[in-house]
């Protein structure tokens, strides 16, 4: 049990970013600057052996390979570089409850307002940085408008590793 002894107690506390989390974070913007695809930059953390953060699963989902959810994936590089939490705001309203019987959740395109939090906690990567990085996400997708970027080859997508489960 843990009890309050007085209202000083309650006190927030000032948020750190931990060090060796905060650097993989600052290689992966580097890199993505420098014009390296999601994938590659998932390769290279992979081969380092750097762990990649854990996603929670059931025991269900346990199987006798690891799959890739042990591992670095493109898909994980894009949405840290995607998130404004690393430059130090936070998006509020991202998605939103339509119906709060049945707990019907949808994303928030617009739909209702969204509140930028600027100054939430320490930035790890400034904001030019981040907004340098969206736009070179944005020129990529429309690069090669109607035209998909995960199929670039004709069999992309469509062999699956035996031993990882990974396209």
């Amino acid at each position: 049990n843990f009890a309050l002894s007085s209202p000083a107690d309650c006190r927030y506390r000032q948020v750190e970013p931990a060090p060796a989390e905060a650097e993989i974070v600052r290689y992966i913007y580097g890199k993505a600057v420098s014009g390296t695809p999601c994938t590659q930059i998932a390769r290279t953390l992979n081969l380092r052996r750097i762990p990649a953060p854990v996603r929670p699963s059931s025991p269900s989902e346990i199987s006798p390979h690891p799959g890739p959810s042990h591992g670095w994936t493109g898909q994980m590089i894009g949405r840290i570089l995607r998130s404004e939490r690393y430059t130090g705001d936070v998006l509020l309203q991202k998605t939103y409850t339509t119906d709060h019987i049945s707990h019907t959740v949808k994303r928030n395109h617009g739909n209702r307002p969204q509140y930028r939090v600027r100054f939430h906690h320490p930035a790890i990567i400034s904001r030019e940085l981040f907004q340098e990085v969206q736009e070179i996400q944005a020129a990529r997708t429309t690069a090669a408008p109607g035209k998909s970027t995960h199929t670039r080859y004709p069999f992309s997508g469509r062999l699956i590793c035996g031993c990882c489960g990974r396209h």
